[in-house]
């Protein structure tokens, strides 16, 4: 236990000198000791430094088979990285679900990141020719104004890629954020030449921004 919460080199320290970050692994430590089936966490990670709550958070993660763990956390980089089934609550519970089933209801945007070949010294006439590919090809995206050093941003909801790929290429199987976001990597790949772009990503809604769109 003492090695799974990274605390084996404080073994003969007393606990009152510890710091707070590792009074936080010595209260986890003592959670797990005798292997319960239910355990309580109230900010586990709160305090710690970023190498620290990954340790911690592959820790928790390891022993959640066969356990059930509820904890309370400000962190919803925390939340997404261990919670099955999360709870969002301001005075009063306001949603409630699997992670990924929040993100549907109140979070269904895909958030996309181009960079262009010529980045750092991208002409004004490259990106504005990215911008209107963009708009020409989601008119609902959201593109944000400033392009900094050959790099555009912008969001779109998935509904509204999925609904582009099953007017062009009528797809099988479900129409899901996780088919929407590989319909733009296909997109992005195809047109990447003629467009001059030589990065792109997508990612989803965080659980941040799904907790800040409700509350």
């Amino acid at each position: 236990v003492v090695n799974a919460v990274g605390l084996e080199a404080y073994t003969n320290v007393m606990a009152n000198t510890l710091s707070g970050g590792n009074k936080r692994k010595l209260s986890l430590a003592i959670a797990l000791t005798g292997n319960p089936s239910v355990i309580l966490l109230d900010e586990p990670s709160s305090g710690l430094d970023a190498a620290s709550k990954r340790i911690m958070w592959r820790t928790l993660g390891s022993i959640i088979p066969g356990r059930s763990i509820l904890l309370t956390t400000h962190s919803m980089e925390e939340a997404d990285a261990l919670a099955d089934r999360a709870g969002i609550m301001a005075r009063r519970m306001l949603a409630l679900g699997s992670t990924e089933s929040l993100r549907r209801r109140f979070g269904d945007t895909l958030h996309v990141h181009l960079v262009s070949k010529t980045a750092p010294h991208s002409t004004a006439e490259e990106m504005n020719r990215v911008r209107s590919w963009v708009v020409d090809t989601f008119p609902g995206a959201a593109v944000e104004q400033e392009t900094f050093h050959g790099q555009m941003r912008f969001s779109i909801p998935s509904s509204a890629v999925l609904e582009r790929q099953r007017r062009l290429s009528h797809p099988r199987g479900e129409g899901d954020i996780g088919s929407a976001m590989g319909y733009l990597f296909v997109l992005f790949e195809e047109n990447k030449d003629d467009l001059g772009i030589a990065h792109h990503s997508v990612s989803p809604t965080t659980l941040n921004q799904v907790f800040l769109s409700i509350v």
